[in-house]
């Protein structure tokens, strides 16, 4: 019998509230074998990431600690060590792929730089000119065009799927045993997506090592895994192979799962798509209800690349081009490909290389819901200091939380700030169901609840306005 690689026995990880204490992940056990993938999977907020990050000493202390259990990996527990041999762990023996690459990079850094950064980061290599010529070749391992040119380039300037791929290429550099891969394709559309787990698992080949894969996603579950642990509220409600798992659910919670997955052809012989419940909007209720509210043509975005000592131009790179469409009253359109430049340039509606005539429909105002809520707000600002200035964003709201709204922004008197901050809560609540008011920051929440902080605008806007939600639900399970 081949024994485990890794084996952890009765994590529990505890969160600080007002309230005292909470449990997020309880008495968790699984066995990791070599040359295996498990999956970690189950909906927002089960204590997948809690998980992950407990095993690599990363849980953002003092708010969250290890209250118990263990994880022995090469004869010690993990869970038990001090930082300055932990840090000789990460990365050498448990590599991490982080959920959000545009939160793992930094910003201000060259891809180049950060790569050889996780390069050298134990002292292994012989100079820094050895350390670019295995980022180019990790690069290259990763499938990246043009690696050379790639090593000189800011985070921003590579797509979704090239900034995957690269904190993907800074998991391996150390050559692990093991990798973690927290959400790896939630940002990435469906061909992408595929090429990063067919990516994977040649790399899983390539190298044999195991991967502890934590997704919501159920196709990803099908694709990859070889066993699945399904989690809710922090513990263990199904484990089983990936075979028996899909064949035969056994607890009612992952038949529910299984059952919210969409499935092809479900919706064959209806003449329209399903829609949330809500009012109805009647065509033709209103004159020229049939007139487009948008109508974009020959919309053409092009970029500049750069080169050379002087960084002029060498090439232009034609990203958008003579792409045309119109949304009615009560319309859903939806963008397949290059949907962002598109829909940001609709939003500008101007700029040198916008070539498309907007027609516009009286009396609309623009609300864009973007893709990653981590990165629509700052990290240091409450969740309730969110909410207004989200609000200063929108034109037109319902009416009875627009007053509520104007009441808070009139008082200016430090001495009434209680009564301001009281309004904003009632707003807050509206929109947030049961979560925390504003002592909750970015990185403590869940992904559905920033969403919810982020996009607070789309519940109250007036139904004749239009709503941009750019990959609104890209990182949500199916439920």
């Amino acid at each position: 019998m081949t024994s485990s690689l890794l084996s952890v026995k009765d994590l529990t990880v505890q969160v600080a509230t007002p309230t005292g204490p909470k449990v997020v992940v309880e008495r968790l056990s699984f066995d990791l074998l070599p040359g295996r993938t498990l999956c970690l999977a189950g909906e927002s907020g089960s204590g997948k990431s809690m998980t992950a990050l407990s095993l690599m000493q990363l849980l953002p202390k003092p708010m969250a600690r290890i209250a118990g259990g263990s994880a022995n990996l090469d004869g010690e527990d993990i869970l038990a060590l001090p930082e300055a041999r932990m840090r000789r762990i990460r990365g050498r023996k448990i590599g991490m792929i982080f959920q959000e690459p545009m939160t793992s990079l930094n910003p201000v850094m060259t891809v180049g730089n950060q790569l050889i950064g996780a390069i050298t980061a134990h002292g292994n290599t012989s100079g820094r000119r050895a350390a670019r010529a295995r980022a180019v070749e990790l690069l290259d391992q990763v499938q990246i065009p043009e690696p050379e040119r790639r090593l000189g380039q800011y985070p921003h300037e590579l797509s979704g799927g090239l900034r995957q791929r690269i904190v993907i290429a800074m998991a391996l550099a150390q050559n692990p045993k093991i990798l973690i891969a927290d959400e790896p394709t939630t940002a990435l559309d469906v061909t992408v997506q595929a090429q990063v787990l067919a990516l994977i698992r040649k790399l899983q080949a390539d190298h044999g090592i195991s991967v502890i894969m934590i997704t919501h996603d159920m196709g990803v579950v099908a694709e990859m895994a070889d066993e699945v642990l399904v989690m809710k509220h922090g513990r263990t409600v199904e484990h089983a192979t990936s075979r028996d798992l899909f064949a035969h659910p056994q607890d009612a919670y992952t038949k529910e799962l299984l059952s919210a997955v969409p499935r092809l052809g479900e919706m064959a012989g209806t003449e329209t798509p399903k829609r949330a419940a809500g009012k109805a909007v009647e065509t033709g209720s209103e004159p020229g209800a049939e007139q487009p509210m948008l109508q974009a043509e020959n919309l053409t975005v092009r970029f500049d690349i750069k080169g050379g000592i002087l960084q002029r131009p060498i090439r232009r790179l034609h990203a958008v081009e003579g792409i045309s469409f119109s949304v009615r009253r009560g319309e859903t359109g939806i963008t397949a490909s290059i949907k962002s430049l598109a829909q940001a340039n609709v939003i500008a509606a101007g700029g040198e290389e916008n070539q498309a005539p907007m027609i516009w429909s009286g009396g609309m105002a623009w609300i864009a819901d973007f893709p990653d809520p981590s990165n629509f707000y700052g990290p240091i600002l409450g969740c309730g200091g969110a909410v207004p200035g989200g609000w200063n964003w929108s034109w037109y709201c319902n009416e009875e939380l627009d007053k509520k709204a104007a009441e808070a922004d009139a008082i200016v008197d430090p001495a009434k700030a209680a009564e301001r901050e009281a309004l904003w809560r009632d707003i807050y609540l509206k929109i947030m169901e049961d979560a925390p008011w504003a002592p909750i920051f970015n990185e403590e929440r869940f992904t559905i609840r920033s969403e919810r902080i982020g996009g607070d605008d789309k519940l109250f806007v007036d139904p004749v306005h239009i709503p941009v939600h750019y990959d609104q639900v890209y990182a949500k399970d199916v439920q």
